[in-house]
């Protein structure tokens, strides 16, 4: 009956250990462990700080789906304490001894299956908590029309509208939409407003639902269609209001800016009046990656998103360009396997890095000059994207 100053809701070595500081300190403390009203309530990501690589290694080679599930949602749990609680918790390098090759070998695959699991967006069928910003659906009142079945000239060029009375009308913008009471279909909610907004400029992308019934299974969102509207750079708006320069607009810095300036982000997405819609599969192989225009699986370092308007998806094609934020050369051959709105122009490219944090890193600093060379077999005459 005694008031308590600190209760522990479960006893493993993390509980235990703030259990006893807590009481070596003068503190009334107590703990639930099993058998108790919260037995089985501790989060996984406690599970993680002692336990986190022996739930990783049971999921790998014992083909255990219950562990990797657990372990997905133990990082979507960090996530969600580093966006919202910087303050307390950080990321921290830590340096792991290697005795042999091997051990180099499997720190290496399981750090980099950390981060891949880590990078995915985390998301929700049902709206609520954190799931507040929706990926779309292609609406059922969208129209395109082929330019070139009316003028031969105009063959590839299509617009997008939709019919108000007896007239075609642009589409609704991205604020248009937020504001309208008929929005379109939404496929996911996302937790992160510029996970949300990334995932639209890629044009595709893996979203771990981590909320709900169908929580740790993930979906593969592919470019479906657009609302006809311009790109506008939203490192560009930050730039024109003074929040900071353009050639420091990148996504780690746009980001931060998003945490410091949550009553703003709003604003600043409604500056782009493009929207992505989507197509969703629920992914069996999660190392598969996001699907590109074809439908097929992008691959990291060999996949790029091209504006299909002068590029023909398909073509192989030689990269010359150089590192993210580096004169390091990069020569790569490369498949135009995708399309984005925010690729417009001969030589504008999108490479895709892959998934996960060093993936996500390297492409948001990736802004590099360089040149593209088509691979075309000379009897099929001049390329053409029509």
């Amino acid at each position: 009956e005694q008031p308590l100053d600190v209760l522990v809701v479960g006893g493993g070595s993390t509980g235990s250990g703030v259990t006893l500081d807590a009481a070596t300190r003068g503190l009334a403390t107590g703990l639930a462990e099993m058998g108790d009203y919260a037995s089985g309530t501790s989060s996984r990501s406690t599970k993680l700080i002692h336990g986190g690589v022996r739930y990783l290694e049971k999921a790998v080679f014992g083909l255990d789906a219950r562990q990797l599930s657990l372990v997905a949602e133990a990082l979507a749990e960090r996530r969600v304490l580093l966006r919202q609680a910087p303050h307390l918790c950080h990321e921290l390098q830590t340096l792991v001894p290697c005795y042999s090759a091997l051990d180099v070998l499997m720190y290496t695959a399981g750090t980099t299956l950390y981060d891949v699991i880590a990078a995915w967006a985390g998301g929700s069928l049902q709206r609520g908590g954190a799931y507040q910003w929706p990926l779309y659906a292609v609406p059922g009142d969208l129209l395109t029309i082929d330019l070139g079945a009316v003028y031969p000239d105009l063959a590839g060029k299509r617009v997008r509208g939709k019919l108000v009375g007896r007239r075609v009308v642009p589409y609704d913008s991205r604020a248009q939409i937020e504001a309208s009471d008929h929005k379109p279909p939404v496929l996911v909610w996302i937790d992160d407003p510029i996970d949300n907004f990334f995932l639209q400029v890629q044009g595709s992308g893996l979203v771990r639902l981590t909320s709900g019934p169908d929580s740790g299974q993930v979906l593969r969102l592919a470019y479906a269609d657009h609302n006809g509207r311009p790109y506008v750079s939203i490192g560009r708006w930050l730039a024109d209001h003074g929040q900071m320069p353009l050639a420091q607009a990148s996504m780690q810095n746009i980001r931060a800016w998003a945490k410091r300036n949550p009553a703003r982000v709003q604003e600043m997405l409604d500056a782009n009046p493009a929207v992505v819609f989507f197509r969703a599969d629920k992914l069996s192989d999660s190392a598969l990656g996001p699907n590109g225009a074809y439908g097929l699986p992008l691959t990291p370092r060999r996949s790029i998103a091209v504006d299909a308007h002068f590029v023909p998806l398909g073509t192989p094609v030689f990269l010359a360009t150089t590192e993210p934020g580096s004169n390091l050369p990069m020569f790569r051959l490369v498949l135009a396997q995708d399309t984005g709105t925010a690729i417009q122009g001969a030589a504008r490219a999108d490479f895709y890095w892959g998934t996960g944090d060093e993936a996500g890193q390297q492409a948001g600093r990736m802004k590099q000059r360089g040149q593209m060379w088509l691979l075309w077999p000379r009897q099929a005459g001049e390329p053409s994207a029509r």
